[in-house]
Order: C-alpha cells, then structure tokens, then sequence
C-alpha cells in the first residue's frame, strides 16, 4: 500500500483492483454480519409494518 500522496487520485484502488480482482475491505466477517443484521431488521420491520397495517 502507497501512502497515495506521489500518486494521482484513483490509482491505488485501480491497482488493487487489477491485482487482487475484488478490493481488501468487502470480505471481511463484520462487514458480513452488519449486512446481514441490516437486512434481518429490515425485513422484520416490513413484517410488522405490513402485519400492522393490513390487519
């Protein structure tokens, strides 16, 4: 990893890019988790709001 000042704007995350095929930060455990509680709680609260509202 370059401190990114010698170089122009975007090319650290082009070569990571290029390299590795995915960037470093997406796979990571607590990223996973963190989506997955987003999604669980967002479907529990289209559960209940539509529960509420049509019953």
């Amino acid at each position: 990893m370059s401190d990114g000042k010698a170089q122009p704007n975007g090319t650290t995350s082009a070569q990571t890019t290029a390299s590795g095929g995915v960037p470093h930060h997406v796979i990571t455990g607590k990223e996973v988790a963190r989506n997955w509680v987003i999604f669980f709680a967002g479907m529990a609260a289209l559960m209940t709001g539509s529960y509420w509202l049509f019953s």
